[in-house]
């Protein structure tokens, strides 16, 4: 699911530069889409009185993976000290400013609201681009979204981060890495790939508009994804007599794993997909009322806070009341995933997807390499995937 996040919101513009009316000249949040990943992450951490406590902001720098795959790293793949320090969520928090945002209701000293959450963002983006941070704030800004919030947002949405045990997903450094090389990934998959038919694919089809299409068909729209495209694209999928040729073309059979465990892995990546056509995912729910109640207190209590004599035109960038958090009324209908179900009804059995493509090559690597001649080379599973 990151690496799908991920592609939906490949190369998105999610903040912009303030505008010269503003008191507050940082980077804003630019649009629906961007306003309602930053606030989802915010609410998913928070406390029920609207604040982040210390603990909780703890557990979003642990979940975020910022120190893991962005700080620099000496011969033992450590992050570098005074890196680390810095990224320290206690000294981050003595940067923020004790009076920006409301405090009503604020019990804990140590407790943030939004706006100084948004600000503590602000703070890691300089500490990780310094160089592009004094250049641009607002690309700097952008790229830390992208690289490390974007990936949390699939933590957001029916899943917990804590108790993970797959690798891929854990290694903070792999879903960005593996988004890194997507583009060139999806060329491979094209060669392989077909349709319900049979049909062959034209290698030329462009990234990412027909891989989020096809993304799209397959495994239907994420909730809160920027997909707006009316690309009309049937969905393709590798069947399993391609992936067989494409690991034999490519030597990883038998050099590195064989055909039997090749089709085992196979087997685990390619997914059910029958609940995009017939019903809603488990994860893709719509919220409880318990959840949705909360999130509306939220949102009364940052309303409250801009209709004060400054906030409202010190923080007009942000857009609070404008549907990005959830009433109570919300209905569920507005939460379902939409899929192809024609293509749906003949590819459920038989192939990959292309996230599903990607994930498989990086199952390839880690389970191949595990032998003891390769381990000494590739001790740790991003050097495995790399």
């Amino acid at each position: 699911k990151i690496i799908r996040i991920l592609l939906y919101f490949y190369m998105e513009e999610l903040v912009e530069d303030p505008r010269p009316e503003t008191s507050q000249q940082i980077p804003h949040l630019k649009g629906e889409w961007a306003e309602n990943l930053v606030i989802t992450i915010y609410q998913f951490y928070c406390s029920d009185n609207g604040f982040m406590t210390l603990e909780q902001f703890i557990e979003f720098m642990d979940d975020s993976g910022i120190l893991q795959t962005h700080a620099p790293r000496d011969d033992n793949d450590e992050p570098d000290p005074s890196f680390e320090a810095q990224l320290d969520p206690v000294t981050l928090l003595t940067t923020v400013p004790k009076t920006l945002g409301y405090e009503e209701g604020k019990v804990d000293p140590l407790a943030i609201n939004f706006f100084q959450f948004y600000q503590l963002l602000l703070k890691i983006t300089s500490i990780v681009y310094p160089d592009l941070y004094s250049n641009d704030e607002t690309v700097a800004m952008n790229k830390i979204l992208l690289e490390s919030i974007v990936p949390l947002y699939a933590w957001c949405k029916g899943h917990t981060k804590q108790g993970s045990v797959d690798v891929l997903v854990l290694e903070d450094r792999i879903p960005l890495l593996l988004h890194t090389y997507a583009p060139n990934l999806w060329r491979v998959f094209l060669i392989y790939a077909q349709d319900p038919v049979g049909k062959l694919q034209d290698i030329a089809l462009a990234f990412p508009e027909y891989a989020q299409a096809n993304e799209k068909g397959m495994h239907g729209l994420i909730p809160g994804s920027p997909y707006k495209s009316k690309l009309k694209f049937e969905s393709i999928f590798m069947p399993e007599s391609a992936c067989l040729r494409f690991a034999y073309d490519y030597a990883l059979v038998p050099h590195l794993l064989s055909k039997e465990e090749l089709k085992e892995l196979f087997n685990i990546t390619n997914r059910d997909k029958s609940l995009i056509a017939t019903k809603l995912s488990v994860r893709d729910q719509a919220p409880t009322n318990a959840v949705l109640h909360r999130l509306s207190a939220i949102q009364n209590r940052m309303t409250r806070f801009r209709e004060t004599s400054e906030a409202s035109h010190l923080y007009s960038f942000m857009h609070l009341p404008s549907a990005t958090i959830s009433s109570p009324n919300k209905s569920a209908d507005s939460y379902k995933v939409t899929a192809s179900s024609k293509a749906l009804q003949n590819m459920n059995e038989k192939g990959l997807s292309f996230s599903e493509f990607v994930e498989l090559i990086a199952h390839i690597a880690l389970d191949s390499m595990e032998q003891d001649n390769y381990y000494i080379l590739f001790p740790t599973p991003f050097s495995k995937v790399l």
